[in-house]
């Protein structure tokens, strides 16, 4: 993984955590939440449901709320699902909670909060101070002047109680909810902090400016030396790829030329081995004497072969070497003597002088 890879995952567990300090209402603004955990006691047992965002069950586990040893099991749990989002909810039993179906006047609909509060005090046996409540719209017609609403309530004392449960647990509640006769549970929340109260709305949107600004700050100041120290690395690749392109197209043109020297060095050798040979065969003109030929001739590499008739072939060895042409000169062969000619068969082998081969 790359570095801005590494610090893509850090921010993103930075945000995580920093979220769930956040009420669920301001959090779902931010960022919806895909997964949640349903969070129910039975007795000393604390029961955890892991949905997707299907509302598929993916895993559920037990723990026992008075050891010691579960809080470690839950606390290894959480740290799996660090790099989920996911949203705690815990399930109120519905043995604790008072429903009921609620009329209100379709000019209700942007105070409804407001209005269910009188609504308690006339049909339940609390107060809107001694109880935590929630609603949800059941049906809103204009045409018929009215809003159908279940209204789900549940008395203070017991969240507070059950809330004050989790204060050794390492697990935040962000909501509080129900589940309904289909078991699925209500899109609720008794949690004392309430969005729709103005009260609450001044209080959250403050910290959330702040919290959102610094975010931003941070990410900015993170992000933007990395990114031009990438910009650069980038650019220096490119770089570096278009000179090994250039280098490549050099080394072609080197073995080229590597080529075409050889060529031309070639003829300039066979050239120079052709004037040498003329050269050679002047100088054999020249010394020897008149009464001899040569019926053979042969110049490979820096050695000359030859054959012939001469009166004087006894003294052919030393003519030869007389020349500055040859040296180690010497007879391959015994002399013959031809009586048709009357002249010596004789067979001479030298080797060309340094000089001559320079």
């Amino acid at each position: 993984m790359t570095f801005l890879g590494n610090i893509d995952r850090f921010l993103q567990w930075w945000v995580s955590g920093l979220l769930t300090l956040l009420p669920a209402q301001v959090r779902e603004l931010i960022q919806p939440t895909p997964n949640y955990l349903l969070l129910e006691i039975d007795n000393s047992t604390l029961e955890i449901h892991h949905h997707d965002d299907n509302g598929e069950l993916l895993k559920t586990r037990q723990f026992r709320i008075e050891e010691k040893l579960e809080l470690g099991s839950l606390q290894n749990w959480l740290f799996e699902l660090r790099d989920t989002h996911y949203e705690t909810i815990f399930m109120l039993p519905s043995s604790k909670l008072l429903v009921k179906k609620v009329t209100l006047p379709y000019a209700a609909k942007d105070n409804i909060r407001e209005a269910l509060s009188f609504e308690l005090n006339r049909t339940t046996p609390f107060t809107a101070d001694d109880v935590y409540y929630d609603f949800l719209i059941v049906e809103s017609d204009s045409d018929k002047d009215k809003i159908e609403i279940e209204l789900i309530v549940c008395q203070k004392a017991i969240v507070d109680s059950l809330l004050s449960q989790f204060t050794k647990w390492p697990i935040r509640i962000m909501r509080m909810s129900t589940m309904n006769d289909r078991g699925l549970y209500y899109n609720i929340n008794l949690l004392p902090i309430k969005p729709d109260n103005p009260q609450d709305k001044a209080k959250i949107k403050l910290p959330l400016v702040l919290v959102s600004s610094c975010c931003l700050l941070l990410i900015t100041a993170l992000y933007l030396p990395l990114s031009k120290h990438e910009q650069t690395i980038a650019a220096l690749e490119a770089s570096m790829a278009e000179r090994q392109q250039m280098a490549l197209e050099l080394e072609h043109m080197f073995a080229k030329k590597s080529n075409l020297l050889s060529r031309i060095h070639f003829l300039d050798k066979k050239k120079i081995e052709h004037v040498q040979a003329i050269k050679l065969i002047d100088e054999l003109t020249k010394v020897l004497p008149d009464d001899t030929w040569l019926n053979r001739l042969v110049i490979r590499n820096s050695v000359i072969q030859m054959e012939g008739e001469s009166s004087t072939a006894t003294a052919l060895i030393q003519i030869i070497e007389n020349s500055t042409y040859f040296q180690n000169t010497h007879f391959q062969s015994p002399l013959t003597h031809n009586d048709s000619t009357n002249k010596d068969k004789f067979s001479v082998k030298a080797e060309l002088a340094k000089k001559t081969t320079s």
